[in-house]
């Protein structure tokens, strides 16, 4: 079991992001598990898997750190991960180591998970700007 996180003070398992984006690594799983063509291709497979799971890993670690700028960037780079994955998997479709209908659960959890880890990325951001003077004194600042 993991520790709270300090962002909502839940376990890393309740919150949304890190589901989907577990959800997500395990749809590749067997997805690779799937294909023998793909499973032969070490290279593709690895890197798909790798890809999956270091976003993953980077969600958890954002969760993990509280709403701030460091969090802000570990979200795009699973957002990059997660990228990474789809590309891989349309490769692998082109490739013809997928069908388009045994991959389209990978690819719309992973469309999903890239959604959901852009606007928690933009929520940290707020969080760990810092605060300014309202409205009023930034107009008469500039006057």
């Amino acid at each position: 079991m993991q520790s709270p996180s300090v962002v909502t003070g839940r376990r890393i398992e309740d919150v949304r992001t890190w589901q989907v984006a577990h959800a997500f690594t395990q749809v590749v799983c067997r997805l690779l598990k799937s294909s023998a063509v793909a499973a032969a291709d070490m290279r593709f497979s690895v890197g798909l898997f790798r890809a999956a799971r270091a976003a993953e890993a980077a969600v958890a670690e954002s969760i993990r750190s509280g709403a701030d700028q460091t969090s802000a960037r570990a979200l795009e780079e699973a957002g990059h991960q997660l990228a990474a994955a789809l590309v891989a998997i349309e490769d692998g479709i082109d490739r013809g180591y997928f069908s388009k209908p045994a991959s389209q659960p990978a690819l719309d959890l992973g469309r999903e998970a890239a959604r959901i880890a852009r606007s928690l990325e933009t929520y940290f951001e707020r969080c760990g700007r810092p605060r300014r003077g309202g409205r009023r004194r930034l107009a008469r600042d500039a006057l």
